[in-house]
């Protein structure tokens, strides 16, 4: 079963001009609580400034063929997860309780510091 250092680096945003530069990276699930075991699929979440590309269409963009195990891969805009975040709900209330920010946390303005911390 890999580990956060043998997954960090092996999946990344598309070339150079893509649609992905710049992104924040979260690990959630099983994998961002340390509980990951065999058959865990490795639970990401991507937020891109913005997409000309359908939510169901970004995750393409992304080669995740070179890691050992499944992802789920959800791409959303730096709008979808204001607004998301906004709405709040179950999902929401797992992302502030699991995440851990990989990469661009700080990009994020909009999600207060303390609210996550407090989870």
């Amino acid at each position: 079963m890999p580990g956060r250092k043998t997954l960090g680096g092996k999946l990344g945003p598309p070339g150079a001009g893509g649609q992905g530069c710049g992104p924040c990276w979260l690990l959630v699930g099983s994998y961002a609580r340390g509980d990951a075991g065999v058959g865990s699929d490795l639970d990401m979440v991507v937020v891109v400034e913005a997409s000309d590309e359908g939510f169901e269409r970004r995750a393409a963009g992304y080669d995740a063929t070179n890691l050992p195990v499944p992802v789920d891969l959800p791409v959303y805009t730096q709008d979808e997860w204001r607004r998301m975040m906004d709405r709040g709900g179950r999902f929401v209330e797992t992302l502030r309780r699991e995440t851990v920010w990989l990469h661009g946390a700080d990009l994020l303005a909009s999600v207060d510091e303390q609210d996550w911390a407090n989870g």
